[in-house]
């Protein structure tokens, strides 16, 4: 988190960082907690191409990306669907798989299936 912090208080974002670092702050405390350290290294990521390029829009992209997530992660429909857990389907061979797949596509690109 330190050099996320160093490289929005550097400047590179000019007046906009206290902004830029609240959005984050705030979207990062509404993230599940086993989701925040993959967040700060993607951001990290963002950050360091800004600098390297002085392109900031990776890092605008990826704060809406994660505002849009926390707001997700908040959202009760979300949760329910989250903690549903999928019951595993009978085994079946690639082959079958492959067939019905083919069997499916018709001339108009559509799924007939």
């Amino acid at each position: 988190m330190a050099s996320v912090t160093n490289a929005l208080r550097s400047g590179v974002f000019g007046d906009d960082y206290v902004k830029l670092a609240d959005k984050i702050t705030i979207a990062l405390s509404g993230l599940p907690s086993r989701g925040r350290r993959d967040a700060l290294r993607r951001l990290a990521e963002a950050l360091a191409d800004k600098q390297a390029t002085g392109d900031g829009a990776a890092v605008h992209h990826f704060v809406e990306s994660l505002e849009m997530t926390a707001r997700m992660a908040r959202a009760r429909d979300y949760k329910i669907a989250m903690a549903r857990v999928e019951a595993a389907g009978d085994p079946r061979d690639i082959n079958d798989v492959i067939a019905v797949l083919e069997a499916g596509a018709d001339e108009s690109g559509t799924n007939a299936a």
